[in-house]
């Protein structure tokens, strides 16, 4: 991919359905980044569905390796998303369906506003308002607890590093250095 397409956000693969996107390869073991040992910790995320393809997956630097997978398969001429993790836990993606691949600013757009149906507000910076809410970490902690993954897309790290620093050049001038 050019930077000039990253750039505008406009590359977008093919396909899906190249033989890339088919999940775990390893038995009983994450992908995780769990802070227990590997192979301690099995991946708990639901099976795919018939002729489903994991088109990114989310770490986050939990205990015990929590994951997130974006998925799609075709239904007709629509390719339809849905978001997983281990916890079986309801969520909302936007666009639900499209016509063809997302385009990086369209994965992008999705992974920003993506939600648990539980929650308020996007699960990203969700997250970073309620670890920074809390006080306990820094920013440089929260900013570290995603790690974004994909067979597809390259780049999403840069992105989300990207939006983290526009967050956090949100927050006061005293919180900032506070929290480094």
């Amino acid at each position: 991919m050019s930077s000039e397409q990253t750039a505008v956000g406009q590359w977008r693969p093919d396909t899906y359905w190249d033989g890339r996107g088919q999940g775990n390869p390893f038995d009983d073991c994450t992908r995780g980044l769990a802070a227990a040992p590997v192979g301690i910790v099995p991946e708990a995320l639901p099976p795919h569905e018939d002729g489903e393809v994991e088109i990114v997956l989310i770490k986050m630097r939990s205990t015990t390796g929590d994951l997130m997978s974006l998925r799609v398969r075709r239904d007709g001429d629509a390719y339809v998303y849905r978001m997983v993790n281990e916890y079986e836990l309801d969520q909302v993606v936007v666009p639900v369906q499209s016509t063809r691949p997302l385009s990086f600013h369209e994965l992008t757009v999705l992974l920003w506003s993506f939600r648990w149906d539980e929650c308020d507000g996007p699960e990203l910076v969700g997250y970073w308002e309620y670890k920074h809410g809390e006080g306990r970490e820094d920013f440089d902690s929260i900013r570290e607890w995603f790690v974004f993954e994909s067979e597809y897309y390259e780049g999403l790290n840069a992105w989300h590093d990207e939006r983290f620093e526009q967050w956090k050049a949100s927050k006061p001038a005293w919180q900032q250095a506070e929290f480094g």
